[in-house]
């Protein structure tokens, strides 16, 4: 306490203290009596010297108090000399003075509470006023750090959005320029596509294995000079969903491809995705659909597994 209030504290202790003072009403009194005594030190006196120049570096904050802790020093000091100077100042022949009567030592007594009490309250008071202020600031900069994170999120989704919009166009300039490599090794060579060109085309459908079917998982290969997998996957029992999201992965691992905010072309009722097939290896794979609603969660359609050969 005594660190917080000379303004030691480094900054997580002050952020404790100050947590705990707004939450516990034994705390906070705790401390504004420490406070007051720490004045009382400093007009008294009192105050060690290892405590002086941080309590001065602190005055413009505690000014009101100190000023009215020292003129409440002053006055009761003053009181107390002026009722011993008529018996330090009798002379030889002067009369002496009556003993002050029960009544009146009870009133000095009682004016000399009634000014504690209120040095307390007003120093209560002049405490409150500065922990408002503080709680005040704090409120200020709560709301200032709960704008900047929203603004921060906002900024996240649009460059979400955007990395999506980016891949989609990639995807679509990709397959456009594999459908064009097709077509001209198709007018330059008689060969099969899967034996001889730079891709191979999986369409996957009843022939491989959907999920919860059984028997055996269905095999492809792939030969050595295959740069690109494409994997077409049918929708005409899908059309009602406003995008598609479809996801690749080795049996036993992580997602190897994974591409949503997919769309058909016009007219057509087939969605292509491509893959390196630097990518691939010998195994088993499991390709998952989803369909995709504005403002819904993604619903899982249909699932093939298939197993890539040497």
């Amino acid at each position: 306490m005594v660190r917080y209030l000379l303004g030691q504290s480094p900054e997580e202790e002050r952020d404790e203290v100050e947590e705990r003072y707004f939450s516990d009403g034994g705390y906070f009194d705790r401390l504004l009596a420490l406070e007051d005594s720490l004045i009382d030190d400093f007009v008294s006196g009192r105050m060690p010297a290892e405590q002086l120049d941080a309590f001065r570096e602190s005055l413009s904050v505690r000014q009101d108090d100190i000023r009215f802790t020292r003129a409440l020093f002053h006055a009761v000091t003053k009181k107390k000399l002026d009722q011993q100077a008529p018996g330090r100042a009798l002379r030889p022949h002067a009369p002496q003075r009556l003993p002050s009567t029960p009544t009146s030592s009870f009133l000095l007594v009682a004016s000399i509470t009634v000014l504690v009490v209120f040095a307390i309250g007003l120093a209560l008071f002049l405490r409150n006023q500065t922990l408002q202020n503080r709680l005040s600031e704090t409120e200020a900069q709560l709301v200032r750090l709960k704008e900047e994170k929203d603004a921060a999120e906002r900024e996240l989704s649009q460059t979400r959005s955007q990395s999506e919009s980016s891949a989609r166009e990639v995807e679509i300039e990709r397959n456009k320029r594999i459908d064009a490599e097709s077509a001209l090794q198709k007018q330059g060579r008689p060969e099969s596509p899967n034996e001889g060109s730079d891709f191979t085309t999986i369409v996957l459908g009843s022939a491989f294995i959907p999920r919860g079917a059984t028997g055996a998982i269905r095999e492809v290969r792939m030969p050595e000079n295959v740069r690109w997998l494409r994997l077409v996957v049918p929708l005409e029992e899908y059309g009602k969903y406003e995008s598609y999201r479809i996801s690749m992965k080795r049996a036993g691992e992580r997602e190897l491809l994974e591409s949503g905010s997919l769309k058909p072309p016009r007219g057509s009722h087939k969605l292509a995705i491509t893959v390196p097939a630097t990518n691939l290896r010998p195994g088993d794979y499991i390709v998952t659909m989803y369909g995709e609603r504005p403002a819904a969660a993604r619903t899982e359609l249909e699932q093939y597994s298939f197993r890539i050969t040497d």
